[in-house]
């Protein structure tokens, strides 16, 4: 394989340096330096990948046009191209997958707060009835208390007033019966 691109590269080489002595003269090149300079391409298969212009060649050219270059060969940078774009569908599935996964997340998540939020407002809503309840019970002992409270001063204040009638009574009768003896 080596020793026939040499040689196919040596022809090249014979067949550029006719065009040259061509365009030098002026002469437009025949027939048969062009079919000759065909036959070097298609006995040649485009094989390789020039890196550094971005073009596919044969291997005449790499040794010939593209000395120095970055050149590989178009098969394994096809695979490696392939590969590459495989990874990417991959990742680029993956990430939808995970975008997906989050979406639920954050649907399940809004379901959750919006039960918690309901469990605390009826949590709430029964903490204040109860609270309210309490409160009114308080009120209702408090005032029997008062009411209690307000018949017994009343009670008290009665008997007084009985022990004043009481006293006054006895001491208008006691008045009378002084009154009498006098």
């Amino acid at each position: 394989m080596c020793l026939r691109a040499c040689v196919l590269a040596c022809l090249r080489t014979c067949v550029h340096a006719c065009v040259d002595l061509y365009r030098y003269e002026g002469l437009p090149p025949t027939n048969e330096l062009t079919a000759v300079l065909r036959q070097v391409h298609i006995e040649n298969e485009r094989v390789n990948f020039c890196l550094t212009c971005h073009t596919v060649t044969c291997t005449s050219c790499v040794i010939d046009e593209h000395d120095g270059h970055n050149v590989a060969e178009a098969n394994t940078l096809y695979k490696q191209n392939m590969n590459d774009v495989r990874d990417l569908l991959r990742n680029l599935d993956g990430e939808v997958k995970r975008q997906r996964d989050v979406k639920a997340n954050i649907g399940t998540r809004r379901e959750q707060i919006a039960q918690s939020y309901q469990q605390i407002e009826d949590t709430v809503k029964e903490k204040a009835t109860k609270m309210i309840l309490s409160i009114k019970k308080q009120e209702e002992h408090i005032l029997s208390i008062v009411h209690q409270k307000r018949d017994q001063e009343l009670e008290r204040l009665l008997e007084k007033l009985d022990d004043v009638e009481c006293y006054l009574t006895n001491a208008q009768r006691f008045n009378v019966s002084q009154l009498l003896y006098c």
